[in-house]
């Protein structure tokens, strides 16, 4: 030992020194690699989450077209124009068919703010949820069909449609035809708008599809008798041969 300290020309502390550095530096890799470790599996982690939210909106769009879609069948659009032209007079079959309708809205908005609630789907899937909801529970019918389907909702649920109900003023009849006149009529002229200004004037000389031309680069041959072309010089020949 002492050879081999002599051979070193370090002092016996000196080498205890070295050699604690060496261990702690020994001991500095693993942790090293477990942190990289740790960040691969958060990134993992929450790219899962993001796949489950991706997989948890596209299921509530998927239903929420379904519902449309429902909506859109001959039956259904007879009874929701009478509902919004304030027909109150329907029969017992009307009702089950506008009640099963309601239910489906308020089924499908719950299980978007449930699953908003937990974290695993969207503000924009909940909005467009409760929006839908909100358009059916402004007319005095479906807020009567409510009454009569509301004990079969979960208690928390029923609480929060009940609230809704009481901040949401209610809907007046209207003729659908009348309105959709109207809206049209205050459809402005296409115009072509920029950002931050106004709109640009047209370039009538400008034509819609211009081609770019790459200039040929042009080179001497050397001789009087010999042009420039793409496959390089060549003799000219006269335009009668």
């Amino acid at each position: 030992m002492v050879e081999l300290l002599a051979w070193l020309g370090m002092t016996h502390s000196e080498l205890v020194s070295v050699g604690s550095f060496i261990g702690g530096f020994a001991a500095l890799i693993p942790l090293v690699f477990l942190y990289f470790q740790l960040r691969q599996l958060n990134a993992q982690l929450f790219q899962t989450e993001r796949n489950q939210r991706a997989l948890m909106n596209q299921g509530l769009i998927n239903r929420s077209s379904e519902i449309t879609r429902w909506f859109a069948e001959p039956r259904m659009v007879g009874l929701t124009a009478r509902v919004l032209a304030g027909e109150t007079q329907f029969t017992a079959e009307d009702l089950l068919v506008l009640g099963q309708a309601l239910r489906l809205n308020l089924t499908s908005a719950q299980d978007a703010f449930v699953q908003h609630k937990a974290g695993l789907a969207d503000q924009i899937s909940l909005d467009n949820a409760m929006g839908a909801m909100q358009y059916l529970l402004a007319q005095p019918v479906y807020r009567a069909l409510w009454k009569v389907n509301r004990a079969r909702f979960a208690p928390e649920w029923a609480t929060v449609v009940d609230r809704l109900i009481e901040e949401m003023p209610r809907g007046k009849p209207h003729d659908i035809v009348a309105d959709f006149q109207v809206l049209l009529a205050e459809v402005p002229e296409n115009k072509r708008v920029t950002l931050g200004g106004e709109p640009p004037s047209p370039r009538l000389d400008r034509p819609l599809f211009r081609r770019k031309i790459t200039p040929v680069p042009t080179r001497d041959c050397g001789q009087t008798h010999q042009i420039h072309t793409f496959g390089g010089c060549r003799e000219q020949t006269s335009p009668h041969e």
